[in-house]
C-alpha cells in the first residue's frame, strides 16, 4: 500500500522534502537561541555615575591612582 507512494516520489520530491525538514528544524534551533540567549549576550546595567555606553574597563582605568 506505501510502497507505491514511496516509489511515486521522485529524487525532485525526495529532495524538496529534505530541504522542507532542514529548514523546518534550522528554524526550531533559531528560535530557541532567541528565547534562550547567551549569557554573555546579557547587557550589564550600568551604574549610577556612568552614562549609558561608557566602558567600564575606561572608567576603572580613569579611577585608578597613579
Amino acid at each position: 500500500m506505501f510502497s507505491s507512494f514511496c516509489g511515486a516520489m521522485g529524487l525532485a520530491g525526495w529532495l524538496v522534502m529534505l530541504l522542507f525538514w532542514v529548514a523546518l528544524i534550522a528554524a526550531v534551533v533559531w528560535g530557541i537561541t532567541r528565547l534562550f540567549p547567551d549569557r554573555s549576550e546579557v547587557t550589564v546595567l550600568a551604574q549610577p555615575g556612568q552614562h549609558q555606553g561608557e566602558d567600564v574597563v575606561s572608567s576603572l582605568v580613569e579611577s585608578r591612582p597613579r
